[in-house]
């Protein structure tokens, strides 16, 4: 996670887990906080943490001031400089599944998502007191949305919005079953929901309340992740393999392009991103693809660092951020390469 002049990473190790905070300029370790001890029976070999979820899978959140860190069963907060503010343990009985899904920061709120029992809890930010509990019929591997008077959460009984102070389920669009794996793709009136199956449905979300259903489409195939919004188009990753290019107006579907082991099951296949035009798209052995963000979907170039890739890479401001088994990498124009 980058703001502004900091990175911020979460570390395994066999039986314990660290916060580590680095210079963006030069990648240069500023501090250290060991914060958790994770037992033995939830340890792995440093190998197994390139292949299976970790404790620290999550990424941490910031408001500028706090950073917030889930990590095992264990909710973290620090200050700028990596002094402990509190600590939460929350009930998970799955620690070693890895977390559900990163932390979400949201009026004054920590909204953590746990595995077992299944639910959104959402810690007061300046305490870590519950504030409330949502129960879910299966958790989620993204956290809730802010909207207009609220939260909206996406799962597989369907899209709700939530009312901030409570809790409380204000209204339920059963007619959507949604991925309870894939985030929905959010954009500025709409959202665009991964079935359970195939494709997407777009909901309006222009009004307070209940929405409605704009359009669907299965042509896109089974979602492997959530879209990337740049300019008026969309572009999603499919479960074969394929880069695919939507119109979000209506769900047509714009181009498509096969990347390098599409319909490989062998291939891991990482969360891309979209910056300043430009298409990033990794995959666990350490390759990126890079393409044009349009309907031809131009090939740009192809890469790779030499070392499996862990964590799904991060853009900002001309910088592109890329985690391996053993190193943080920062690609910038212009740089000259160091060890």
């Amino acid at each position: 996670m980058v703001w502004d002049d900091r990175i911020f990473l979460t570390q395994p190790e066999e039986f314990s887990a660290s916060v580590l905070c680095l210079s963006r300029t030069d990648g240069r370790l500023l501090w250290r906080r060991d914060v958790s001890r994770i037992e033995p029976s939830f340890s792995r070999s440093p190998s197994a943490r390139l292949t299976s979820p970790s404790h620290c899978d999550a990424t941490p959140v910031t408001d500028g001031r706090r950073l917030v860190a889930l990590m095992g069963s264990v909710v973290w907060c620090l200050d700028w400089d990596g002094e402990e503010l509190w600590q939460r343990e929350v009930v998970n009985r799955d620690p070693a599944g890895g977390p559900a899904a990163s932390p979400v920061l949201w009026n004054g709120l920590c909204l953590v998502v746990l595995r077992d029992p299944a639910r959104i809890e959402a810690l007061d930010l300046s305490t870590g007191e519950t504030r409330w509990t949502l129960p879910l019929e299966k958790a989620t591997g993204f956290g809730p949305k802010s909207a207009v008077g609220g939260l909206l959460v996406s799962g597989s009984a369907g899209l709700r919005g939530v009312r901030k102070a409570s809790g409380e389920v204000d209204w339920l669009l059963e007619s959507v079953p949604a991925s309870a794996r894939i985030e929905p793709t959010w954009l500025p009136r709409a959202a665009l929901v991964p079935g359970t199956v195939q494709g997407f449905t777009a909901v309006n979300l222009s009004r307070k309340g209940r929405p409605t259903v704009l359009w669907t489409n299965a042509a896109v195939g089974s979602v492997a992740g959530p879209g990337l919004v740049t300019g008026n188009r969309v572009f999603v990753l499919n479960d074969a393999g394929e880069v695919v290019c939507l119109d979000p107006r209506g769900g047509r579907v714009l181009g498509r392009r096969a990347l390098p082991g599409a319909g490989e099951v062998s291939v891991n296949r990482i969360a891309p991103i979209a910056a300043a035009g430009v298409l990033y798209l990794p995959d666990g052995s350490g390759s990126v693809t890079v393409l044009e963000a349009r309907p031809s979907l131009d090939l740009i170039a192809a890469n790779s660092v030499g070392e499996p890739l862990t964590a799904a890479p991060a853009a900002s401001d001309g910088d592109l951020f890329l985690r391996s088994g053993s190193a943080l990498w920062c690609f910038r124009e212009g740089a000259t390469p160091s060890d």
